[in-house]
């Protein structure tokens, strides 16, 4: 599998970004023809698991930010239904609306099941970001 990296000649200051492959036995300089050995097997290994995890990194970041983005979402739209129904309602007494409760049991609050769905969507935010920004700490310039 070739890695992504960014070369740059020393000669030349020529930088480039290009896909190295393990079986290239030179990295030559397109400005001034410099050429140098490519990386040992061990180099290109590390290089290659160290971006295999920052794949699984900003992937993982992306599916938390979706997942915030639709508990936000959730959070901002209200959820009314009548709960009355035609049982208890007197006669001469319309049904009046209410919040559908959120809980499995069905007890508690509104409020409460609203600030659940806010409290999830910050710490799934939380979890974007940081899994972003390890996803993106570490990039390669290989020098030749």
């Amino acid at each position: 599998m070739p890695i992504h990296v960014k070369l740059r000649c020393s000669e030349c200051e020529t930088l480039r970004e290009e896909d190295l492959k393990m079986e290239d036995t030179e990295i030559t300089c397109p400005a001034c023809g410099r050429r140098m050995a490519n990386l040992q097997q061990n180099e290109y290994v590390e290089i290659e698991s160290n971006l295999k995890k920052q794949q699984l990194f900003s992937i993982i970041s992306l599916v938390a930010f979706f997942i915030t983005v639709i508990l936000l979402i959730m959070w901002a739209v209200p959820h009314s239904v009548a709960t009355a129904t035609p049982a208890t309602v007197t006669p001469g007494q319309p049904a009046q609306p209410g919040f559908m409760i959120d809980w499995i049991s069905g007890t508690g609050t509104e409020k409460a099941a609203n600030q659940g769905m806010f409290i999830a969507a910050l710490v799934c935010g939380l979890i974007s970001l940081v899994l972003g920004v390890l996803a993106s700490m570490r990039r390669y310039i290989i020098e030749f």
